[in-house]
């Protein structure tokens, strides 16, 4: 399915939240070469502890003190990929609702388990999620000297829509990114 035709694959409840029944499954896919793509589960984050411990390990820029305050706020949506068979948690994924709009705070895969299929499978479960809980559309801010995850966002419907001025902290731009859900 392309981008632009991503169809949420779940309904909202009659509260509003994110059931459980939302979380979407990636099929097994045949690789390139003799390498397989893992069967995955998308699915909400429970155990925050072992967040903490993923987002140590994959360098990604939340630290504990973001992930202990995304735990903790009822307008984010954290989302874990883990692998069927072995239940291991190989990347996980922040989001915040905010009105019609959603952001993209966080998407960090395992070093190891990167280019696998990991990191697209959690950002199609965000615009699933975040379609479900009625926003329009989904933004995000990448350093503008990372090309490689401009690209990675633009295989998925995300088009410049600004620049930040020395968003990081080591004075490096933010492209703003942005799709329609």
């Amino acid at each position: 399915m392309s981008p632009d035709l991503h169809v949420p694959r779940c309904a909202m409840s009659q509260e509003g939240a994110w059931p459980e029944r939302c979380a979407t499954v990636a099929p097994n896919v045949i690789g390139v070469g003799l390498r397989c793509l893992p069967m995955l589960v998308i699915e909400p984050m429970r155990d925050f502890a072992e967040l903490a411990k993923l987002a140590a390990a994959t360098r990604s820029s939340p630290g504990s003190a973001f992930i202990a305050t995304a735990a903790g706020n009822d307008n984010r949506t954290i989302l874990v990929a883990r692998e069927v068979q072995s239940r291991d948690i190989l990347g996980f994924a922040v989001a915040e609702k905010e009105d019609l709009d959603a952001h993209l705070l966080a998407i960090a895969v395992y070093r190891g388990r990167r280019r696998q299929g990991v990191g697209g499978a959690l950002l199609r479960g965000v615009q699933d999620a975040m379609s479900c809980q009625g926003a329009l559309s989904l933004d995000l801010d990448v350093r503008a000297d990372d090309l490689r995850t401009q690209q990675f966002y633009t295989r998925f419907g995300f088009a410049p829509a600004g620049r930040y001025e020395h968003l990081y902290p080591d004075g490096t731009d933010a492209v703003h990114m942005q799709r329609p859900l």
